[in-house]
């Protein structure tokens, strides 16, 4: 998840997001959906 430490998160209008619990929020959810995407179909090989 390394490479994703500097994306920069941009609001709609494309202001770049400054709140440090957002950013930490949409982190988690980018690790959440690279996992996800990684194994699509849990508890199968």
């Amino acid at each position: 998840m390394d490479k994703f430490k500097q994306v920069a998160w941009h609001s709609p209008e494309g202001e770049v997001v400054a709140c440090h619990e957002k950013n930490k929020v949409m982190q988690e959810n980018l690790a959440e959906l690279v996992a996800n995407l990684a194994s699509p179909y849990p508890g199968q090989k």
